[in-house]
């Protein structure tokens, strides 16, 4: 009896319909999850897209702040 009622719902379009349905809301949750597990770790560690300050100095002199134009004292001082 099981049997025969499972071969009919497996041909009903309703039973198709709804289980596209609750595979699509669970795969735009998933997605959803994982976007906000990335902003999470941009907030945490930056973001990756954005130029490092320590590796990618600028190319010339006119592009620094005035307080960046400094010397290295002895004891380590930036003036």
């Amino acid at each position: 009896m099981a049997a025969v009622d499972l071969s009919k719902l497996v041909k009903e379009k309703r039973f198709w319909a709804a289980s596209f349905l609750i595979a699509w809301a669970a795969a735009l949750q998933g997605h959803m999850m994982w976007l906000k597990r990335q902003d999470a770790f941009k907030d945490k560690f930056g973001d990756p897209e954005a130029p490092n300050k320590v590796t990618e100095q600028p190319a010339d002199d006119s592009t620094r702040l005035a307080g960046e134009q400094g010397e290295l004292t002895a004891d380590a001082e930036i003036r």
